[in-house]
């Protein structure tokens, strides 16, 4: 059996306020294989974007997260140091906000922002990145991604 990308077992998360800790999230259980997707999907309110979050360390200093296992691959996600975690966001996991007004400028090619990316979490030349920009694009199914 192949290893998961992602595998999560148990997620619980809360947040702090005064004394207390609030669920929001208890006993989630996802794994995703290497070549499938998988979508998260609820009311409004029902923890996915806190899932989410939880997944890629995002949920700032409030939240307790606990689960019996939250893994990238083969690594450990609540053992990492906020360095680790750095590593892993960006080159092996994405996350892309649901307000897209807040993720992405309307104003800026969408181009600017992977390049953006590719440059904080890789070593590419600016060529380099460049290439990998219109790869990525051309990929996706944009159109005349050299003019995004």
């Amino acid at each position: 059996m192949t290893e998961p990308i992602l595998d999560v077992r148990g997620l619980t998360v809360g947040f702090r306020a005064d004394r207390a800790v609030t669920p929001v999230v208890r006993g989630v259980d996802l794994r995703i294989e290497p070549g499938r997707c998988l979508a998260l999907v609820g009311e409004s309110g029902s923890g996915k974007s806190v899932t989410a979050r939880s997944i890629v360390g995002l949920n700032g200093p409030a939240a307790r997260t606990e689960a019996d296992r939250l893994s990238v691959g083969d690594r450990d996600i609540l053992r990492l140091s906020d360095r680790g975690l750095r590593r892993v966001r960006g080159k092996e996991v994405g996350y892309v906000l649901q307000d897209a007004l807040v993720s992405l400028d309307p104003l800026r090619p969408v181009g600017r922002e992977i390049d953006d990316a590719l440059r904080l979490h890789t070593r590419l030349s600016p060529a380099k990145r460049r290439e990998r920009v219109l790869e990525l694009l051309a990929s996706a199914g944009v159109p005349e991604p050299a003019q995004r």
